[in-house]
């Protein structure tokens, strides 16, 4: 019978199976490699372990995007891309560093704590506070945010120390950088990143306030933008910071400050003030290096990291008077002890090498000259008499 349930079964699986084959005949097939598609894993496949597209107009606002989004792995790669073929992208350099080093090295080491403000974002703080919104990743870094652009109104974050000093024309970063959007084209993107702070780092420096001015033009340097007179203004901010240092007896913190700033000064690394203060760090350390060798009973190391101290500096007497003196002492008496013991155990060429370093640290100390001369003989003689 036509209205029977097996009939109405049978009817009904014949209706969802034409169902079925009308779909696939309305669903779009594409073969791998077609016009609007792209095979998994092949350059342009849109995957969410996608590699950006080589560097154009909108690379540098797409690496802001990634690092806004706490991709940090993908923006690297994405400016990587963008300096092998921009070697010279200031603002590529500038994002690219704080990713790779310690957020400290671009915004100094002093930080006060603020809170956040309705509708700011990092990159507004940074611009505020340091004249540098490109900046904003070292400040996620150095407050531990992963994801920069979901700042919290009322979130408290430290921020660097850096007083406004007169009226000063800042660098800005167009609108649409400033938070998840791109550049629109290469001259945005190449944004005056780093700062040329000439003129407010030369006001910190006259008000003393030399980390804040080494901060500032320190991270103008690696976003590639200092000029002459901002490298002048660079090396003076670190001498100064490396005195400092000298006075706290901390020449590891002074040779830090100078190591920093040396590959961007040019000539002014190596001569003048600079190159002085730099010459008077390493002797400094490397003083400092023989006492803790002398601690250790390191006499030889003492003795190495003594000779490379007095050749750095000529004034280590003057300046270091009563640390040179010290370890002088202590190595004189170590080296003529064991080469009178030498000495009398007929180990002549041992007795020479001692007494040679002790009238190497000491010229006029004459009871090693007396002895070292007579020691030569000796071993002149004992040559002679075995030629012979």
């Amino acid at each position: 019978m036509p209205n029977s349930p097996l009939s109405l079964a049978r009817l009904l699986v014949i209706l969802m199976t034409c169902l079925a084959l009308a779909g696939c005949q309305l669903w779009p097939f594409k073969r791998p490699g077609s016009a609007g598609e792209q095979p998994p894993g092949q350059p342009g496949a849109h995957t969410g372990s996608e590699v950006e597209s080589a560097p154009g107009a909108d690379s540098i606002g797409r690496a802001m995007t990634l690092l806004q989004n706490g991709e940090e792995a993908r923006a690297e790669t994405v400016l990587s891309a963008i300096l092998e073929q921009n070697p010279g992208s200031p603002t590529a350099k500038l994002l690219l560093a704080q990713i790779r080093q310690p957020p400290e090295e671009l915004l100094g080491e002093s930080f006060e704590e603020i809170e956040v403000r309705p509708g700011d974002s990092l990159s507004a703080i940074a611009g505020r506070t340091i004249d540098n919104e490109l900046l904003f990743y070292s400040l996620a870094r150095l407050n531990g945010i992963e994801v920069p652009r979901l700042l919290r109104p009322g979130q408290r974050i430290r921020v660097p120390v850096v007083e406004p000093v007169g009226t000063v024309e800042s660098p800005s970063v167009p609108e649409s950088g400033r938070q998840d959007a791109g550049a629109s084209d290469q001259e945005q993107d190449e944004v005056r990143a780093g700062a040329e702070l000439p003129a407010t780092a030369r006001r910190l420096i006259e008000r003393e306030q030399y980390r804040q001015a080494y901060a500032l033009l320190l991270s103008s340097a690696r976003a590639g933008n200092l000029q002459a007179e901002g490298d002048a203004l660079l090396a003076r901010a670190a001498v100064a910071l490396a005195q400092a240092a000298c006075r706290d007896d901390d020449p590891g913190e002074a040779l830090k400050a100078l190591n920093q700033a040396s590959p961007w000064l040019g000539t002014n690394a190596e001569e003048g003030p600079f190159a002085l203060q730099r010459e008077h760090v390493e002797a400094r350390f490397s003083l400092g290096r023989a006492e803790q060798e002398l601690a250790r009973g390191s006499y030889d190391a003492a003795f190495d990291a003594l000779v490379s101290a007095r050749e750095l500096a000529a004034d280590l007497t003057e300046t270091h008077g009563g640390k040179l003196e010290r370890v002088e002492t202590a190595l004189i008496e170590h080296y003529h002890d064991g080469a009178l013991s030498a000495w009398r155990d007929q180990r002549v060429d041992l007795s020479i090498e001692l007494w040679e370093r002790v009238v190497t640290i000491d010229p006029a100390f004459e009871p090693a000259v007396r002895y070292l001369e007579r020691a030569r003989r000796a071993k002149e003689e004992l040559k002679a008499l075995g030629q012979g």
